[in-house]
């Protein structure tokens, strides 16, 4: 179920790993593998058959899975066609590699049809990922800046919000300690570490692939707007939001709240409550730092994170405020 590059590493991992693959051992009942007997099972049972696992080991463990963890029943590695699981029987897709075929089906039109998009995805997450990481917190803030004043071009898709907002002159808003996409400086910082980045690159596909990172930030700020928007409801002075099952923790995210602030205009006080899926995550209440325009308007900020764990108890506590 699980691969690693060598012995040193596979032995690191251990200690964390070892919870869940003694559970995933016992489930598997002496096959090879926990999908051994979903092979060629339609669609929506295969997808039935991954969530029944994921709440099997979870119950077992007495905690949710963590998101690498998850993944491994979510995305397991068996052939996209018919599902073999037997690993000596597959081939990881050349363009992608993050698909698998076994002998009888080294290909698929379907699949094809999102090769490129994924290999996209895959160059985001592996050779770009620090970078595109220090580019898209500094993205962000370019968002916030150029929806602060200026009033915005109705939109319907996250696309069409990022492609009005996030211009190419974005790049003149990044400082060099933010690793400016251009071809002097990243030779300078990065030579050492990263050798391909001395290569030039086309600034409109770092444009795109800044769009496709940022919009993990926005959207659950973009669909939240959304929903006012189709219910035409109006949120007044103080606002109050409960967003679950978040996996991302990283200061950029909590920070891209303020967006809302400049999307809904007559609300002065935005509270954001974060039930993060990590269950070692630290539970924290923040006062984000808002811009000058919002500041000038006495406008607030508060991001809270709560664990999974811990939405009992606070649950709890509304109920019992509520009574009241």
């Amino acid at each position: 179920m699980i691969s690693y590059c060598g012995s040193n590493h596979q032995k690191d991992h251990f200690p964390l790993h070892k919870k869940v693959c003694k559970i995933t051992s016992i489930l598997m009942k002496g096959k090879t593998h926990l999908f051994e007997d979903f092979e060629k099972n339609d669609t929506e049972t295969w997808f039935q058959m991954r969530q029944k696992s994921i709440f099997l080991v979870e119950r077992a463990l007495c905690r949710p899975l963590k998101s690498d963890e998850k993944e491994n029943c979510e995305f397991p590695r068996v052939c996209f066609v018919c599902r073999e699981t037997r690993q000596h029987l597959l081939t990881d897709c050349a363009g992608c590699r993050s698909t698998s075929f076994c002998e009888k089906h080294p290909s698929s039109p379907l699949h094809d049809e999102d090769c490129a998009d994924l290999n996209r995805c895959f160059d985001l997450e592996t050779r770009w990922n620090e970078i595109k990481r220090m580019g898209v917190s500094a993205a962000t803030h370019y968002l916030i800046d150029a929806t602060k004043i200026n009033p915005l071009t109705p939109f319907t898709s996250m696309k069409e919000f990022l492609d009005q907002n996030l211009k190419a002159d974005c790049f003149d808003f990044f400082s060099d300690d933010l690793m400016l996409p251009k071809l002097e400086v990243r030779n300078t910082l990065f030579k050492e570490d990263f050798p391909e980045l001395s290569k030039p690159r086309n600034t409109s596909g770092i444009l795109e692939d800044l769009k496709m990172r940022v919009s993990e930030n926005l959207t659950s700020i973009l669909t939240m707007y959304n929903v006012f928007e189709k219910l035409k409801y109006q949120p007044t002075s103080k606002l109050i939001l409960h967003v679950c099952n978040v996996s991302n923790t990283l200061p950029e995210y909590f920070n891209s709240w303020e967006l809302l602030l400049h999307l809904l205009p007559k609300v002065n006080t935005l509270k954001v409550l974060v039930v993060v899926t990590d269950n070692d995550a630290a539970t924290k209440k923040m006062k984000i730092k808002v811009c000058a325009v919002c500041a000038s308007k006495k406008k607030i900020l508060i991001v809270e994170t709560k664990r999974i764990a811990e939405m009992a108890p606070y649950l709890k506590h509304l109920e019992d405020r509520d009574s009241e």
